[in-house]
């Protein structure tokens, strides 16, 4: 029950950021006009859904976005940290990917937080900003080094290594269409997170033995 209560938060958490992200970008360059090109896409979104733009002082509304989208992490993290129970393997290598890993997302949380959540002339703003794009910066790199070695786990399903390999070319992907961080760089931890949780709700948890087996071969080699 907990593990499926981990899993419907996920996906929301997925859902969630994967649909606010376009307004939530378009936000920015409607709060901040000039300081960047707006992405192709801007001008139409404006006039298509202007309710999602218009509501409220364009700054108000995108902090709004902002602290919705915060929500990412914190609703994501018990599932992601179940994962690495599952699927952490008995070697160095693995045990510390994984805890970076956890801590990149810790780090990208906490500075979604401090950019959107306190006052706007706070200086945890700016704090916030750098601590976010170092934590997605980690999170890029770490995600294909533990997708390779997951990718080498025989019992591991591979679209696991897979979708980690892909958080950070999806990230990339993400910040050319939609030219706004986080939620760019962040499509793809929100993508695996819509996959994952997805899964795990129709199948169960990859990986939902013990990995006794591969720790066993490992040794063997």
């Amino acid at each position: 029950m907990v593990q499926r209560g981990s899993s419907l938060l996920l996906l929301i958490a997925a859902v969630g950021a994967l649909l606010v992200s376009p307004p939530f970008a378009a936000a920015y360059f409607r709060a901040y006009p000039g300081f960047e090109t707006p992405p192709f896409w801007w001008a139409d979104f404006r006039i298509a859904f202007p309710g999602l733009l218009d509501f409220a002082d364009p700054r108000h509304v995108y902090r709004f976005y902002g602290r919705i989208y915060s929500l990412l992490i914190p609703l994501s993290l018990p599932a992601i940290l179940d994962l690495k129970r599952r699927l952490q393997q008995n070697t160095r290598f693995s045990k510390r990917a994984w805890r970076i890993l956890i801590g990149a997302l810790l780090v990208i949380g906490l500075g979604i937080f401090g950019d959107y959540w306190p006052d706007q002339d706070s200086v945890w703003i700016g704090i916030g900003f750098v601590l976010g794009m170092l934590g997605m910066l980690v999170l890029w790199i770490v995600g294909v080094l533990l997708g390779r070695e997951v990718l080498k786990a025989d019992a591991i399903p591979r679209w696991v290594g897979i979708g980690l390999i892909g958080i950070a070319p999806l990230g990339f992907v993400g910040m050319m269409l939609l030219a706004h961080i986080p939620s760019g760089p962040m499509f793809g931890y929100a993508a695996f997170s819509l996959v994952l949780g997805t899964y795990q709700l129709l199948n169960g948890p990859p990986g939902a033995e013990p990995l006794a087996g591969v720790s066993k071969s490992m040794e063997a080699g």
